[in-house]
């Protein structure tokens, strides 16, 4: 009469993957294996989640090796992408005759490399996420909080999304290539910081920024500085290297909304400007502005929210 195998309880192996500064390392493969003499035999593996956490289960009937005991359980870590080595556990640090639970803590020293072009990987995630509505239209607000939603399903920065539908509406705009923009504004060129030389002051670009001055600064952009970070964009692999072949061209159109943008800045700008500033004249909260300005002029971003926030109570008034 044959006996029925008694089924075995699994045994544990769990712990949590950081970068060098203690950062969570997200969606890495960790793969624990039975350690025997010249050979690693694979148990189990799985990925890391938004915490950096992981938790693997083995059982002593996969063991096949000569250990005497127990399994000898060593990790490695990899890419998601393409199965890159990025740790292995030293010998010395091997768990021989592992307990029913170990938990083993990983700190990656290297940085990840980056394996996809992100803009590439961006409009893939997006655009099968979104269905039916295009890049362009997505956006967020009190109905409609679509950046919230792209950035915690594939787990990338808001910014990155936000850049990505401001490429798209671009492109709209200007019949210039998303992918163009989508350089442009991960590489802060857009960014105007110093107002002391430049009264376009632009510290921060969100999905609600006025699309038109967008474009109009671009286009007053020198082409080597537009060339020289998009190249940068190409070797941090943010775009493919295909937008090189297009990247005079898409100079070329830019360069012809450069009479418009001057005009714009001549004479709409500061009649905007004046209409914006009004309320502060004429309530008299010119010494407020001066006290915003010396509390946080180090970091003009607050600055300008607390202006915005002041005319906002003047507007109430």
């Amino acid at each position: 009469m044959a006996t029925s195998q008694k089924p075995q309880t699994p045994k544990t192996v769990l712990g949590k993957v950081t970068d060098s500064n203690g950062r969570p390392l997200a969606n890495v493969k960790v793969e624990i294996y039975d350690v025997d003499m010249r050979e690693w035999q694979p148990l189990s593996d799985t990925f890391t989640d938004r915490q950096g956490k992981y938790e693997l289960q083995w059982t002593h009937d996969q063991l096949s090796g000569k250990g005497l005991k127990e399994a000898d359980i060593a990790i490695k870590v990899f890419t998601k992408e393409k199965n890159t080595e990025l740790f292995k556990l030293s010998m010395d640090e091997v768990r021989f005759n592992a307990s029913e639970r170990e938990e083993i803590n990983i700190t990656v020293k290297q940085a990840l490399p980056a394996e996809v072009v992100e803009f590439d990987f961006l409009v893939e995630k997006v655009t099968f996420l979104a269905g039916k509505v295009a890049i362009a239209e997505l956006t967020e607000n009190k109905e409609h909080q679509d950046i919230t939603f792209l950035s915690k399903e594939i787990e990338v920065p808001a910014e990155k999304i936000e850049h990505l539908v401001l490429a798209h509406r671009l492109q709209n705009l200007s019949k210039i290539e998303s992918i163009f923009f989508y350089a442009l504004l991960r590489k802060s060129t857009l960014l105007h910081n110093n107002l002391s030389k430049n009264l376009r002051a632009r510290l921060s670009i969100g999905i609600n920024v006025e699309l038109k001055t967008l474009l109009f600064d671009a286009a007053l952009l020198d082409g080597k500085i537009i060339e020289a970070d998009v190249k940068t964009a190409i070797s941090e692999k943010i775009v493919s290297p295909e937008i090189a072949r297009n990247l005079g061209k898409n100079i070329k159109i830019l360069a012809k909304y450069r009479k418009e943008a001057e005009g714009y800045y001549k004479n709409e700008y500061p009649r905007k400007a004046i209409e914006l500033l009004t309320p502060i004249f004429k309530k008299g909260k010119l010494e407020e502005v001066d006290k915003l300005f010396q509390a946080h002029k180090n970091d003009l971003n607050v600055f300008f929210e607390k202006i915005a926030a002041l005319l906002d109570r003047l507007k109430a008034i």
